[in-house]
């Protein structure tokens, strides 16, 4: 079966980015529909005949909603085509992508669910630009007239957050009205709203604890048809900057599961970025979602209850080098990395979630490059991925460059016993 990707708006139909077909020379009555205009519509067709004499190509769509592929660039047709011709359509199918349509007129291309309806005589004609198609059609029954559209609008309904699309300081979306026989486009403004939010609307619907917003929308026909109107929610206009802290806080717990992509990637120490790119193949957490290092820490540490809280408290704000980017380690356990400079020495310190023990390694800053001390730790940390930290403990797989020392945690977590004065006091006689 072979099979074409187009590219359809209110011009008309694309088989490439660069050559169209207008409307008026295929099977479908021009101004009897108008496409949504937010977003670009493609549809994936079966390519049923060829009429070489007419040029003339016979298509039946198969997916009204499909997917843009980098394969459309270079679709070329064999044979010239001047003319297609549509077998009927899906009648919701289509409709889920217009803003505006005229069932009376569009009766010829829509499938009918209950009897298969007559081919339709189709009349060509050959002007000197374009094949035109006109079609010669004697409905088999009665049709009703369509319902009287009111002259103002006021609607009131519920809207899902995961059909609703974000850009910056708008909130869009499209409302269908079946009895009308009319979808209307509409937005609702918020300054606080970044496109960001589209990546990630399952938090936004977490954040705010709603899956549904009601949507309230005052217009006239006219206004609707065409182009988007003003619609009100309390709860979208409502929305300010906690809700950015609230995803990003959703966004930082879900760093916490084991990423999708890690399997594919060599290495075992990240930066905040590059921690986010693993849970995301195509790079959509924009810098709006991403919080810096220290950032992370604070939001993993306010989600939920971690035994050795104040030793990474006391990492972060008194120990690890302001001017270091905090890292990160993803498996076999969420850990953070911290830098700390001594006077001699610098000293690389690993920290688990909820871990027994803290690893401190200590080199000398003159016998490295910044790429090369990384480089050491992170071929470490493989060793530790593979073989495990007792192993690496036990038989002191030393570097050449670091030495290393654990520090165990006694009692962190405990209700009865503080042992963080003592953990505290052990660590900095290693930070020489």
């Amino acid at each position: 079966m072979k099979t074409i990707l187009l590219k359809v708006d209110n011009e008309g139909v694309y088989y490439n980015p660069t050559e169209r077909l207008a409307w008026a020379s295929t099977n479908l009555p021009v101004g009897a529909f108008r496409f949504r205009e937010h977003e670009p519509i493609y549809w994936r067709a079966r390519m049923c005949a060829y009429q070489k004499d007419r040029q003339l190509l016979e298509l039946e769509v198969l997916d009204f909603q499909a997917v843009f592929e980098k394969g459309f660039a270079q679709q070329s047709p064999k044979q010239p085509i001047s003319a297609l011709q549509f077998r009927p359509f899906i009648p919701e199918a289509f409709k889920a992508n217009l803003s505006y349509y005229d069932g009376l007129l569009l009766t010829t291309i829509l499938a009918n669910p209950e009897s298969e309806p007559p081919a339709p005589k189709v009349i060509w004609t050959k002007p000197r630009e374009e094949w035109q198609i006109e079609m010669d059609w004697q409905p088999t029954g009665f049709s009703p007239p369509p319902l009287e559209k009111p002259a103002s609008i006021h609607l009131h309904f519920q809207e899902r957050i995961q059909d609703l699309s974000f850009s910056l300081g708008l909130i869009k979306g499209t409302h269908f009205v079946e009895e009308w026989g009319i979808a209307i486009d509409y937005e609702i403004a918020n300054d606080f709203i970044i496109p960001e939010f589209d990546y990630v609307k399952s938090y936004v619907a977490k954040a705010l604890k709603q899956r549904q917003v009601p949507i309230e929308i005052k217009t006239t026909l006219a206004d609707a048809i065409g182009k988007a109107v003003t619609a009100r929610s309390p709860v979208l206009q409502n929305i300010d900057e906690r809700l950015l802290e609230l995803v990003r806080t959703q966004a930082a717990e879900r760093l916490l599961k084991k990423p999708k992509f890690e399997s594919n990637v060599d290495k075992s120490l990240f930066t905040a970025d590059e921690m986010y790119d693993q849970y995301t193949e195509d790079g959509s957490w924009g810098d709006a979602l991403r919080s810096p290092g220290e950032e992370i820490l604070a939001q993993i540490l306010s989600l939920k209850k971690v035994r050795n809280a104040k030793q990474l408290q006391f990492l972060a704000g008194k120990v690890h080098a302001p001017t270091e980017k905090l890292r990160f380690t993803l498996t076999p356990l969420f850990g953070f990395i911290f830098l700390a400079k001594g006077e001699r020495q610098q000293h690389f310190i690993w920290e688990l979630l909820n871990s027994h023990a803290t690893y401190v390694w200590s080199f000398d800053p003159e016998e490295l490059s910044a790429r090369q001390r990384f480089s050491e730790l992170d071929k470490i940390l493989n060793f530790i991925k593979v073989h495990g930290r007792q192993e690496y403990r036990n038989n002191h797989h030393q570097s050449a460059y670091f030495t290393f020392q654990p520090i165990n945690h006694r009692h962190a977590g405990s209700n009865f016993v503080d042992g963080f004065p003592r953990w505290r006091n052990l660590l900095l006689e290693q930070l020489v």
